[in-house]
């Protein structure tokens, strides 16, 4: 027998490694999910699964049924109230965002391994699989998060080997799926029209364009939901809570506290919303290769959790994503990912344990001490300085796919020589 050549050793570890991260991650969320997680969460999908299968999509939004929610998660929901009820499909519900964490983990895996190697992509995967925000807010929550961010991923992927038409369909489909998901992929809309203004190329934006239209159009109808219906959806929603921060460490937080009347301080948040989703899409215009793409995207991500009131405590979720091929591939980027995806873990466990109806209480000393008001401001701020430093780094050089990171020893690699 031929004996395997190191390389081919190497790949063979990699994909094992990865694999292995993934299974473990996989028993974690298994283990999590079989909590109650939050329960009016949970129930609210039990009762929007148990509803689409008794009625389907046509009558759904009926007047005075409460639903903040447009159809693209619905469709799942359908299927598991098709198959399941009570206790089983209590579970499957807590348990839905773990598929989506899977596809996450190989779709990062397989944008980084062409320009890193496997062993940067199994690295990519396992930061997914294993870092605890998506755990929590996911199969111990009760949350479905990752159930946007991957058509979101997939459509930003995509756009970066300029397949516009698929990139938009996505895009789509991770609007429909939440809405915030839409602010996200703002971006990618502005870089087919840069393409034309930049390029002279109308595909880009055509291509884009009628993705998105098809997919909006093939997930809303069935549910007879037009443009003017999905407006006072979002309107609704929007709507349901004026408060300054909804456990959002924001900047909000700092200013106002918590669950605060906004009156004073909405106008102010549009504006600065509007101003961080322009700003995220300035580079663009430069670049807008996948790399780029990603690191646009994020940007507008974090923007919509840090800047406007009624910011809900998940709202940066998809950024995590976004930014594990940074943090797996450039030395300067691992750290703050490393410090944020730790802060975003706490801010979640806190606002968990503000609703008694969870039956989870901090511990005292963690009561009095992070989780105090002065505590709260720290980690909002350690958040925020987090953020600045990713910015910071990726708009100087640091939004690029090439390795400077030894995955083995964690630990600058040195500079690919000129070819």
């Amino acid at each position: 027998m031929a004996r395997r050549r190191p390389a081919e050793e190497d790949e063979r570890t990699a994909t094992l490694a990865l694999w292995g991260a993934i299974a473990v991650g996989v028993v974690i969320r298994l283990a999590v999910a079989r909590g109650q997680g939050f329960p009016s969460d949970v129930g609210t999908f039990m009762a929007w699964a148990e509803r689409m299968a008794a009625i389907g999509p046509s009558g759904f939004y009926e007047p005075g049924y409460f639903s903040d929610y447009p159809p693209g998660f619905l469709y799942v929901l359908w299927a598991l109230g098709a198959l399941f009820d009570g206790e089983v499909l209590r579970f499957a519900v807590k348990a839905i965002s773990i598929p989506f964490d899977i596809a996450i983990a190989l779709l990062l895996a397989a944008a980084v391994a062409p320009l890193a190697g496997r062993a940067a992509a199994a690295f990519a995967g396992a930061l997914w699989m294993l870092q605890p925000g998506p755990i929590f807010g996911g199969p111990y929550w009760g949350q479905v998060d990752a159930a946007g961010t991957l058509p979101l991923l997939a459509a930003l992927l995509a756009a970066g080997r300029r397949r516009w038409i698929l990139a938009g369909a996505l895009a789509a489909v991770a609007a429909m799926v939440k809405p915030q998901f839409g602010v996200v992929a703002v971006p990618l809309a502005f870089a087919a029209a840069f393409e034309l203004v930049r390029r002279a190329e109308v595909r880009p934006v055509a291509g884009f364009a009628l993705g998105g239209l098809v997919a909006a159009a093939l997930l809303a109808i069935p549910f007879r939901l037009g443009p003017a219906g999905f407006v006072d959806l979002l309107r609704a929603a929007s709507e349901t809570y004026p408060y300054t921060s909804l456990y959002a460490f924001n900047v909000w937080s700092i200013v106002a506290d918590f669950w605060k009347p906004d009156q004073a301080y909405f106008g102010t948040g549009a504006v600065l919303l509007a101003a961080g989703i322009v700003g995220s899409i300035v580079p663009l215009w430069w670049r807008r290769d996948t790399a780029m793409l990603l690191a646009t995207a994020a940007f507008a991500a974090m923007a919509f959790y840090f800047l406007p009131t009624r910011a809900h405590e998940r709202y940066i979720f998809p950024a995590f994503a976004l930014l594990v091929p940074f943090a797996a591939t450039r030395s300067r980027m691992l750290v703050p990912y490393l410090v944020l995806a730790i802060a975003f873990f706490v801010s979640l466990y806190f606002a968990f344990t503000r609703y008694p109806q969870n039956g989870v209480v901090a511990p005292q000393w963690l009561e009095v001490t992070l989780f105090s008001r002065n505590g709260q401001i720290v980690i909002a701020l350690v958040m925020l300085a987090a953020t600045a430093l990713i910015v910071w780094r990726l708009l100087r050089g640091e939004a690029r796919l090439e390795p400077t990171l030894d995955v083995g020893s964690l630990a600058p690699a040195a500079p690919p020589r000129a070819q």
